[in-house]
Formats: C-alpha cells, sequence, structure tokens
C-alpha cells in the first residue's frame, strides 16, 4: 500500500510539473509577424515593433493581395495612449496621420487573466539537445470577443502566436519569428512628412 501511494505521489508530481506557470512576456520587442486574418483577402508578413509599456505598436509590412496581383506596402504606427496613428505607404511615399477609431485597441501580447493552461508542447524535436523549444499553450475568452488560444516558450515567455476566433466565427492567426527584445525608440519615430 505504501508502494502505492509514493507511486501515486510521484505521478502527481510529474503531471503537475507539466502545466505551464503564468509567464509575464517581456514589453519591448522587435519580431517578423505573420497574420492571416480570414476577414480580409491577404496575409501580412511584417516587421513588428511592440512596447507595452508606452502603448504603441509599429508594423512595416507588406501585404499580399490574392485578388490584386500587385503588391501593396504600408508601414503603419499605432500610439495607443495618444489615440493617433500614421499610416505611409511605402510605395507612395505618401503619408497620413490619422486618430485611432474606437474600435482600434491597445491588446497586450501576453497571457489573458482569464486564460487556462493547456500545458507544454515541443515546436521541432525533444529527441535531442538544441534541436527543439518547449512551449507553454494557454485558452482563454480573447480580448477580441470569442475564443484565444496562445502560445509562449517555457523559458523567457516570448509569444510564438496567437489565434483569435472571434464571435463572428472569423479567425485572426498571428506568428511571431526571430523576436529580439529590447527598447528600440527610434523605430517609433514617424516620418517627417506626416501631416
Amino acid at each position: 500500500m505504501y508502494a502505492y501511494l509514493v507511486f501515486a505521489a510521484v505521478c502527481l508530481l510529474g503531471v503537475s510539473a507539466q502545466e505551464p506557470q503564468r509567464c509575464v512576456s517581456p514589453p519591448v520587442w522587435t519580431a517578423k509577424l505573420f497574420e492571416i486574418d480570414s476577414r480580409r483577402t491577404f496575409d501580412v508578413f511584417a516587421n513588428i515593433t511592440y512596447d507595452a509599456t508606452n502603448q504603441r505598436i509599429r508594423i512595416d509590412e507588406s501585404i499580399d493581395n490574392f485578388t490584386n496581383p500587385t503588391r501593396d506596402y504600408f508601414d503603419t504606427f499605432f500610439f495607443f495612449k495618444e489615440k493617433m496613428m500614421y499610416i505611409v505607404n511605402l510605395t507612395s511615399k505618401e503619408c497620413k496621420k490619422r486618430d485611432l477609431p474606437d474600435d482600434i485597441v491597445f491588446h497586450p501580447v501576453g497571457i489573458p487573466p482569464d486564460a487556462r493552461p493547456l500545458g507544454e508542447a515541443v515546436i521541432g524535436s525533444n529527441a535531442g539537445i538544441k534541436i527543439g523549444v518547449t512551449v507553454d499553450l494557454w485558452s482563454g475568452t480573447s480580448p477580441r470577443g470569442g475564443r484565444y488560444m496562445g502560445v509562449w516558450t517555457s523559458v523567457g515567455c516570448i509569444p510564438v502566436s496567437e489565434l483569435h476566433r472571434l464571435e463572428s466565427g472569423d479567425i485572426l492567426r498571428q506568428s511571431f519569428y526571430d523576436v529580439a527584445l529590447g527598447d528600440v525608440p527610434e523605430r517609433f519615430i514617424p516620418p517627417s512628412n506626416c501631416q
């Protein structure tokens, strides 16, 4: 009986060790972004600069519009505290300064407060050293409405991907690559011709 209790305790410890611990993502970073939004006819490939501390995001994007073979490139600055945005057409060099619409609000790239852990997984393989990365999976209510699932590295809490199933049934998926930590204040200076 004692051996059974010890075995059960070891099994419970093994299971509890697999449950992700809530972490806080770095507040400032840059990365490559790939976004699929089922509401649009194009995917976004972008460089993203993210600053949660000052609530600002820059998306320097190239847009694949599958209904139009030409590519449009935009560099968009979102300043959420100031409720201002700058949109630069990289082809024409035209820049427009606009008030942020009320429905565009800052959503932190992090684990939502109501999220529950789904477990750990390995991207790549765990068959050898340095051929995979352990990630934590979380699910909850999306800050955009609907359901949410997110993936972060177990070490460092670096964002890997987010999937939002909106109340409308539409899906928004964002994947982050080549994440570099640190502040890059010069990335948030709009061109001088923005009016």
